[in-house]
């Protein structure tokens, strides 16, 4: 049963090639040993814009996947670029021990190379905003808290940037361990909080790259390889929308595994394929499993609360008919008691909290007179990724400067520090933390910060017996950190609307 259109995102898509490998270089399989590998003769603009959004009936695409999988409540429309050259080699781009900054140096310059091509086609820089215009409809992350989420931010809503030659999740083909894989991630090229486009007159200082010298940025986005089928594109696309991984990504080395499997596009199901030998794998992807289309609101199901009795005929789970979807069964509250650890001293201390894509503080003002910090903390932070600081702030918290610490570092190895950060580990032992206001303005907010990326989760940060000035405070302004006694106790509820 197709339902209603409820929602249409659009998705810009740039195509960029290396200096060292330019596109339609990867070589054609021997279909009698290789089955998987996906090849077209020619991977054109053409291809990729019927690849992507493609609406014909009967065509694999990926617009037609997922007004599939939503029941018609939701497809993606959008732009393919023509390929752009872009100054770095392959490894430049790839190479793992680069880091995240190498894929994002990939980023800006598909941007920037597309942007100049534009500029060298003729076109004004007016009309390029105005063909980029489109792409900016969605407020993602509410900047001016007016709850108004369906307004422009001066940010690329969903962005694309396709490499040439084969991904490293398949080998990498000529390229190898340099090739780069395919994942969804925000460009930090500049930080968040201290750059941006400008909107109404206000900047939008969510940080990322700009587009050449358009009005507008790119924060998220996602790489896909250049022989990439459906499945990899919809499988990032869904990182897009906030699904997360739902294969074992523990890294267990004795081949931890989990029941999703096959079953769920965020898992191996975007390795699904037409069972045709010349078409390769991951050309047709499985459907998403009940969870993900509940989180996306695309699930026709009934529930069922604790001690009820229910007589449910469901239909099938891939679409929408008469019958429900599934049937989900409301959960007994139940409380979870976590150890966090013990206080330094007294009864109590300030804990960061853990998760991903966290941005905590907790912050008060410079006392006069003040020039030194001192605290004990105890703290597991994921190297090199992860980061805690000592800041200070001028502006009421909106952006940060970091100072020097005897425990900090300016190593930034993955391009994760924004400046004397502090990662590792201090083997659950509290240590001593130093740091000289000695430089901090007057009437600036001064304290610690604690920011993580989209994956990974570690403990966090433990502090206590803070000191400014040789004084011991306590009345801090928390932002995510939390005073603890060292366990937490939550009620897990499950509500569903």
């Amino acid at each position: 049963m197709e339902l209603a259109r409820e929602d249409t995102d659009q998705i810009f898509t740039v195509l960029g090639e290396f200096s060292d490998l330019a596109h339609n270089r990867i070589p054609a399989p021997n279909r009698a040993v290789d089955n998987t590998t996906i090849w077209t003769k020619d991977f054109s603009q053409p291809y990729y814009q019927d690849l992507l959004f493609s609406q014909a009936a009967g065509d694999v695409s990926m617009a037609n996947y997922y007004d599939e999988v939503s029941s018609g409540r939701y497809t993606v429309e959008g732009e393919v670029t023509d390929w752009v050259r872009l100054p770095g080699s392959g490894a430049s781009y790839g190479d793992d021990d680069l880091g995240d900054a190498a894929a994002w140096r990939f980023v800006n310059d598909s941007l920037n190379g597309w942007y100049a091509q534009q500029l060298a086609a003729g076109r004004t820089a007016a009309q390029i905003d105005q063909q980029l215009s489109r792409f900016d409809q969605w407020d993602r992350y509410d900047v001016d808290g007016d709850g108004n989420f369906d307004e422009p931010d001066g940010y690329i809503d969903h962005f694309q940037a396709v490499h040439a030659g084969e991904g490293e999740e398949v080998g990498g083909g000529a390229l190898g361990d340099d090739a780069i894989w395919p994942h969804r991630c925000y460009d930090q090229t500049n930080r968040v909080g201290t750059a941006g486009p400008s909107v109404d007159g206000q900047t939008v200082a969510l940080g990322g790259t700009r587009i050449g010298q358009s009005k507008y940025w790119v924060g998220d986005y996602t790489v896909e390889p250049e022989n990439g089928g459906v499945g990899v594109f919809a499988h990032e696309f869904g990182h897009d929308l906030g699904l997360p991984d739902l294969y074992d990504t523990s890294g267990n080395s004795g081949g931890a595994e989990n029941s999703t499997a096959f079953w769920s596009l965020m898992s191996s199901g975007s390795y699904g394929n037409s069972g045709r030998p010349e078409d390769g794998i991951g050309t047709e992807p499985m459907h998403m499993g009940a969870w993900e289309k509940l989180q996306l609101g695309w699930l026709n199901h009934e529930t069922v609360k604790p001690g009820a009795k229910a007589n449910t005929k469901l239909g099938p789970a891939e679409a929408n008919t008469k019958q429900a979807q599934a049937l989900l069964v409301q959960l007994p509250d139940k409380e979870v008691t976590t150890t966090i650890g013990t206080p330094f001293e007294g009864s109590d201390f300030w804990y960061s909290g853990a998760g991903d894509d966290l941005d905590h503080t907790m912050l008060m003002p410079l006392p006069a007179g003040a020039t030194s910090l001192s605290a004990k903390v105890k703290y597991q932070i994921e190297q090199d990724w992860d980061y805690a600081y000592v800041v200070y702030s001028t502006d009421g918290g909106k952006t940060f400067t970091s100072l020097p610490t005897n425990r900090s570092t300016t190593a930034d190895p993955n391009g994760q520090n924004q400046g004397q950060g502090i990662t590792g580990s201090t083997g659950g032992q509290w240590v001593d933390l130093t740091a000289s206001l000695a430089g901090v303005p007057a009437g600036a907010l001064v304290g610690f910060r604690y920011w993580t990326d989209g994956a990974a989760t570690e403990p966090g940060l433990q502090v206590d017996a803070v000191s400014l000035g040789g004084a011991r405070v306590t009345n801090w302004t928390l932002d995510g950190f939390t005073v603890t006694t060292g366990t937490a106790t939550r009620s897990m509820q499950v509500r569903v609307s």
